[in-house]
């Protein structure tokens, strides 16, 4: 898989995110595991771009992914758990995408430039998300501020492709 399929991954992820918020507002736990199962399947998928030229960043890729992966099956599946967990939840979500960005960005510098793209954009919009997250609980606008994120690391991957 290259990187733009990844790029029209992202994009078509995006779109169905802000196509259908009210989905994902249905119930938070829900919503969370969405987010989460995204920041996984993103994960998974860039791993195997990261694996072609540098093995222990694609074996964090998809240690980072597992870790999204249980997170989010756990928030989907037991509601009892998310009550107790929402906010935490957030900080979650936000810091894997903070922590996988950081590390893309170091990936970049060693060899493989268009993770840079990736790793500005998780940062940013990781970031974002726990400053939204902690002031509104609305989760239509987090899963807005996700699909647009999803759409700008498309586009931006598709643009910075060398």
């Amino acid at each position: 898989m290259n990187i733009n399929m990844n790029s029209i991954t992202l994009i078509i992820l995006g779109i169905i995110a802000l196509c259908c918020p009210f989905l994902v507002s249905m119930t938070y736990s829900v919503f969370s595991g969405f987010v989460l199962l995204m920041i996984a399947l993103l994960l998974f998928i860039s791993a195997i771009n990261i694996f072609k030229f540098h093995r222990v960043g694609g074996i964090v890729a998809v240690v980072l992914a597992i870790i999204s992966l249980i997170f989010s099956f756990i928030v989907m599946f037991n509601p009892a758990l998310i009550s107790a967990f929402i906010s935490f939840l957030v900080y979650i979500s936000g810091c894997i995408m903070i922590i996988s960005g950081i590390y893309y960005v170091f990936l970049a510098r060693l060899s493989y430039n268009p993770l840079l793209v990736f790793g500005i954009s998780n940062i940013l919009f990781g970031s974002l998300y726990i400053i939204i997250g902690s002031f509104i609980y609305n989760p239509i606008n987090l899963s807005l501020l996700i699909g647009i994120w999803l759409i700008c690391t498309g586009l931006f991957s598709i643009i910075f492709e060398r």
